[in-house]
């Protein structure tokens, strides 16, 4: 059997970055000897990367709210998950920048990886708390040597320091605009079941009611398909707090679940392969599962949950049947309890 989820994300990846996305601080003293090793040598190399999208800022190229420089440079380092130290000997001194020796400091108390980059012989003017730490030098008229060294040691310490403490157990597709999921194509395609935890079924009355016929039509033959939605009990007293939470009246709110109950109730009447169930109890979770594809949101103030961002993960991943097809069970049987009692 294929994979529902490859499919969808297959169907998705035009056009997406795959690329895990890193931020990274330069911290080099304002001078415009600098600004060859910059764009011809450091953005040359985050360029480069193969597995990650390194996003650089340097100081002297943001903008700025505060006007306390130090603490501007200090919150930029705190936006960031690597820092890179120019530590070449300033004119007329032996020693790297003062401002860079602190905000290599300040990383170091962060405990943010740090490469230290600086002119060639920089080596030999590094202050006692650096010796021993890696270096990687430069000639400004020779700056291939230093992308290649410079793109592999980012690379290492990316995937040692930075990917590693951020991976999960693992990979949930993101969508900032649920229309790209394709919720109807997966509906139309189910094979198993389509279960839905909602606060009202405007939008699948409207949106997915094809869809469901279709799924309905193609599995009329298939006793083990079936289309369970719970949705919010327009009566039950969470609905007054749903309709503040969005800033509607009431009354208005309710005549919305009320209409769109109604009409989707009407629409399958009779139809055994259809179960609707209203609950009473607080909504924390918007999920549609589909076969083996779990497609969820989040119930926030002062927007529809459709607005919201949405997650793709497969069901089999661990701790998604807890999280969302236990769930769904727990939902729909306190609901028909609370029907019963």
């Amino acid at each position: 059997m294929v994979d529902r989820f490859e499919r969808l994300r297959e169907a998705q990846a035009e056009g997406i970055d795959a690329k895990v996305i890193v931020r990274g601080f330069v911290s080099m003293p304002f001078d415009p000897q600098w600004d060859d090793v910059w764009f011809k040598g450091i953005q040359v190399c985050a360029d480069k990367l193969n597995d990650y999208q390194l996003e650089f800022k340097r100081a002297d190229r943001e903008p700025y709210i505060e006007r306390n420089l130090e603490f501007n440079v200090l919150r930029k380092i705190d936006q960031t998950e690597l820092l890179v130290a120019d530590v070449s000997p300033v004119q007329g001194s032996s020693l790297p920048n003062p401002s860079v020796m602190h905000e290599i400091g300040y990383a170091v108390g962060k405990e943010l990886p740090v490469i230290l980059i600086g002119l060639k012989n920089s080596h030999k003017s590094l202050p006692a708390n650096l010796k021993g730490s890696i270096l990687i030098e430069y000639e400004l008229n020779k700056l291939d040597k230093f992308i290649g060294e410079f793109t592999s040691q980012i690379q290492k310490t990316i995937t040692k320091e930075i990917a590693s403490k951020r991976k999960g157990d693992f990979v949930a597709q993101s969508f900032s605009n649920r229309n790209r999921i394709n919720i109807p194509g997966l509906i139309v395609q189910a094979k198993q079941r389509v279960q839905m935890i909602t606060t009202n079924l405007q939008f699948v009355f409207t949106n997915l009611k094809d869809s469901i016929d279709q799924a309905l039509d193609s599995n009329r033959d298939n006793p083990e398909f079936k289309v369970e939605i719970l949705t919010m009990d327009p009566e039950g007293d969470t609905t007054n707090a749903r309709a503040a939470q969005l800033g509607q009246r009431t009354r208005q709110y309710r005549d919305i679940l009320r209409e769109s109950l109604d009409n989707m109730r009407k629409a399958y009447d009779g139809n055994s392969k259809v179960e609707i169930v209203t609950y009473s109890s607080l909504p924390t979770q918007i999920t549609y599962i589909i076969d083996e594809t779990v497609i969820t949101s989040v119930i926030s103030f002062g927007q529809l949950a459709r607005r919201n961002i949405h997650f793709v993960v497969e069901a089999n991943r661990p701790k998604v049947s807890e999280s969302f097809l236990a769930h769904f069970s727990s939902v729909k049987a306190l609901a028909v309890l609370g029907k019963t009692s």
